[in-house]
C-alpha cells in the first residue's frame, strides 16, 4: 500500500481518531463527526480512505499482547458505523425517489433493486480483505471482527455483488482454518450469512459439519451450533451437540431446538431423547435453560395444552420419568388454583375423570399433578397447597371402586367394541394404552390418607382382588404389592393374606364349571361348581351339604363362604407345613455332609 503524503486531511484525521478514543466522547458523535470531515475536507472518496486505513494500520494491523483492548474495540465500531452510514443514504434516497415516482403517476417497479455499494464502504471492505492474511494473530482477528461488524451492520435485507461475495467467501473460509480458535469463531460469524443450508454441497455448510463435530475449541462448535441455519440437513448435526462435552454448546444446542425447530420436525423418539437428555443434564445451567425455553416453546407450538404436548412425546409408549419432569417444569412458579382450575377433565361431584375421557395423556396429566400437589403440601410443608390437594383428590372408597372398574370391567368392554373392525396393532395399541393407565391409576394410590379406616379396609379388598385376577398383567403386580405392604401395617397378617392369596392362586378354591361337567359324566348340577375334593372332615361336610343339594335343600351364602374359609385355612397350613418339612430337609442334608448325626438323631 502507497502511504500517502501528510496533508491537512491526514492531521486532521489523527486528531479525529485521537479525540475518539476518550471515554466522554460518544460513538454517535465521532461518527458524525468523520462524516462532516469526508464531506467538508475533500472531493476524493478514494483518497479520503486510503489516509483513514494508514491510520487504521496502527490500531487494527500492529501486533499486540492484549487481542482486543477497549480502545481498538471502540476505533473498529466508530470506523465501521461510519461506512455503513454511507448505505443508509443510498438507502433513504432510494425511497425518496421511489415515492416521488408514486406520486407522479409513473410506473412502479416491483422488483428489487440492488443498491450498489458506496465506494468508500466497499474499498475499507476491500482493504480488510486484502490484510486477513497477517502473520500476527491479534491482527487477523481484529480484520475478523471488522468483517463480521461490518457485515451485521448492513441489515438483514441487504445485498452484496457477486464479487465482493467470492471474495468474503474465500478469505473467511481461510480463516476457519486458522489456528487460533478465536479467530475461527469470528470466520463462522462472518460466514454465517453466505452458507445454503439445505445444499448438502455447499462447502461453508461441509466446512460448519466437520469442526461441529471435530474442532478442539468448545467456543468453535458454540459459535457454530449458534449460526448455522434450521433446516432438516442440519437439524440431526445439532441434535448430536446436545451430547457436547462442553456444557456451553450443549446449553446452545438446546437454545436452538426451543427458538428455530418446531416440535413437529422432530420425530417422537427425537422429542422424548431431547428433553430427558436436558431436563436430566448434569449441568444446572443447561437444566435451566431446558426448562426456562425449550419445554415452554413446546408448550406454545402446542396451543399452549399440556395433553396435547404430552400426546406429541407419546407419553404412553415412552419411559414414566420423562412426562413427570417435564410437567413438574410446567407445574413450577404457578398458583396452585390456576394449576387445579386448568385441569378440566374431572368431574365435579365425583372428583373423577369418566372413563370416556380417560387417556394415557389425561392420566398422566392427573397423577403428576396430584403428585406434585401432595409433594407442595405434604413434603414441603406448604400451607397454601394442602386445600387444593385436599380439594383435588376424590374419597379413597370411591377411588378403589373407580380403579376396581376400570381394571376389571372397562377392558373387557372396550375390548368387544374394538374387535368389531381392528387390527392386531390397534390391539396391542388398546393393551398398552390400557396398562399405561392402569399403572397411573394405581400410582396415585399412596397419595390418599389411610387414616380412614373404611377406605384402607376397601383398599386391601382391592390389592386382593387385583392380585387374584388373570387379567392384571405382572408389570402391576410389585406397584399392587407396595400398596398392600403400605395399608397392611400389621406384618403378621401381611404374611397371611400373601400366603392366602399365593394359595388361591397354585390351587383355585372353585373348578371351571367346564371341568365339572366332565368330571360328573354330563351332570348339569351348579351347585357343584362350589365344591372341591378335600381330605377328613371338611371334605365329609362337603359332601353332606351335596346330599342335602340333591335332596333339594338349599344351601346359604353365608354356609358356602364358611367352607371356603375353611378350605384356605386348611391349605394355608398345609403350605406352612410344606415350607417347615422343606427347612428341616435341607439341615439334614447340611448335617449328613458334615457328619453331624447326633444333631439329627431320635
Amino acid at each position: 500500500m502507497v502511504v500517502p503524503e501528510k496533508t491537512d486531511l491526514s492531521k486532521k484525521l489523527c486528531k479525529a481518531f485521537q479525540k475518539l478514543q476518550m471515554e466522554d466522547v460518544s460513538d454517535t458523535k465521532a461518527v458524525k463527526h468523520l462524516r462532516k470531515l469526508h464531506d467538508d475536507e475533500t472531493t476524493d472518496p478514494v483518497e479520503f480512505v486510503n489516509n483513514m486505513t494508514h491510520i487504521l494500520r496502527l490500531s487494527v494491523l500492529r501486533g499486540s499482547k492484549e487481542r482486543m483492548n477497549k480502545y481498538d474495540a471502540k476505533i473498529i465500531e466508530v470506523v465501521c458505523r461510519w461506512a455503513t452510514s454511507f448505505l443508509t443514504d443510498e438507502e433513504n434516497k432510494n425511497k425518496e425517489n421511489k415515492e416521488a415516482n408514486a406520486t407522479a403517476g409513473g410506473a412502479d417497479d416491483d422488483d428489487d433493486e440492488v443498491i450498489e455499494l458506496p465506494p468508500s464502504f466497499r474499498q475499507l471492505f476491500d482493504w480488510l480483505l486484502d490484510s486477513h492474511e497477517n502473520g500476527d494473530s491479534a491482527a487477523r482477528y481484529k480484520v475478523c471482527v471488522m468483517v463480521n461488524r461490518l457485515l451485521h451492520l448492513l441489515g438483514q435485507e441487504a445485498s452484496i455483488d457477486d464479487e465482493l461475495y467470492q471474495k468474503i467467501y474465500d478469505n473467511m473460509l481461510e480463516r476457519l482454518k486458522d489456528k487460533v480458535a478465536d479467530i475461527r469463531a469470528q470466520a463462522v460469524l462472518a460466514l454465517q450469512r453466505l452458507q445454503d443450508p439445505k445444499d448438502e454441497t455447499c462447502p461453508i455448510i461441509r466446512a460448519f459439519f466437520f469442526h461441529m463435530e471435530c474442532d478442539p475449541s468448545p467456543l468453535v462448535r458454540k459459535s457454530i451450533v449458534r449460526c448455522i441455519g434450521a433446516t432438516k440437513l442440519t437439524l440431526s448435526q445439532v441434535l448430536k451437540r446436545t451430547l457436547d462435552v462442553d456444557e456451553n454448546v450443549r446449553k446452545t444446542a438446546y437454545k436452538f431446538v426451543a427458538d428455530k425447530v418446531h416440535i413437529k420436525s422432530l420425530t417422537i423418539a427425537q422429542r422424548e431423547d431431547v428433553v430427558r437428555r436436558g431436563l436430566t443434564d448434569r449441568s444446572d445451567t443447561v437444566r435451566d435453560v431446558v426448562a426456562k425455553y425449550l419445554v415452554p416453546a413446546w408448550l406454545r407450538f402446542c396451543n399452549g395444552n399440556i395433553v396435547e404436548l404430552l400426546y406429541a412425546l407419546d407419553v404412553g409408549n415412552s419411559n414414566l420419568s420423562t412426562a413427570r419432569e417435564v410437567l413438574t417444569v410446567l407445574f413450577n412458579d404457578v398458583p396452585y388454583k390456576e394449576l387445579t382450575s386448568a385441569f378440566q377433565y374431572l368431574d365435579t361431584n365425583t372428583k373423577l375423570v369418566p372413563k370416556s375421557k380417560l387417556t394415557p395423556e389425561t392420566a398422566s396429566y392427573w397423577n403428576n399433578l396430584a403428585k406434585f400437589l401432595h409433594n407442595e403440601s405434604e413434603v414441603k410443608g406448604v400451607a397454601t397447597a394442602s386445600p387444593f390437594f385436599e380439594d383435588f383428590l376424590p374419597e379413597l372408597s370411591r377411588f378403589c371402586g373407580y380403579v376396581r372398574s376400570y381394571l376389571l370391567d372397562y377392558k373387557r368392554k372396550s375390548k368387544e367394541i374394538l374387535e368389531q373392525d381392528s387390527t392386531q396393532e390397534d390391539e396391542d395399541a388398546h393393551e398398552m394404552a390400557w396398562q399405561f393407565i392402569s399403572r397411573q391409576l394405581i400410582d396415585m394410590i399412596p397419595l390418599f390418607d389411610l387414616g380412614d379406616v373404611a377406605g384402607r379396609n376397601n383398599l386391601l379388598k382391592l390389592c386382593k382382588e387385583l392380585l387374584l385376577s388373570p387379567k392384571i398383567p405382572i408389570a402391576l403386580v410389585e406397584p399392587l404389592m407396595k400398596i398392600h405392604k403400605k395399608a397392611q401395617t400389621n406384618p403378621q397378617q401381611r404374611i397371611q393374606d400373601i400366603a392366602e392369596i399365593i394359595a388361591e392362586l397354585r390351587e383355585p378354591m372353585r373348578e371351571a364349571k367346564k371341568d365339572e361337567e366332565e368330571k360328573e359324566d354330563g351332570d348339569e348340577d351348579d351347585g357343584d361348581d362350589f365344591f372341591m375334593d378335600s381330605d377328613t372332615e371338611d371334605n365329609d361336610k362337603i359332601k353332606d351339604k351335596k346330599k342335602s343339594m340333591d335332596k333339594g335343600d338349599v344351601i346359604s351364602k353365608a354356609e358356602r363362604d364358611k367352607l371356603e374359609e375353611s378350605q384356605r385355612a386348611k391349605k394355608v397350613e398345609i403350605a406352612k407345613v410344606r415350607v417347615a418339612l422343606n427347612e428341616f430337609s435341607e439341615d439334614l442334608q447340611i448335617a449328613i455332609k458334615s457328619k453331624l448325626f447326633q444333631s439329627y438323631s431320635l
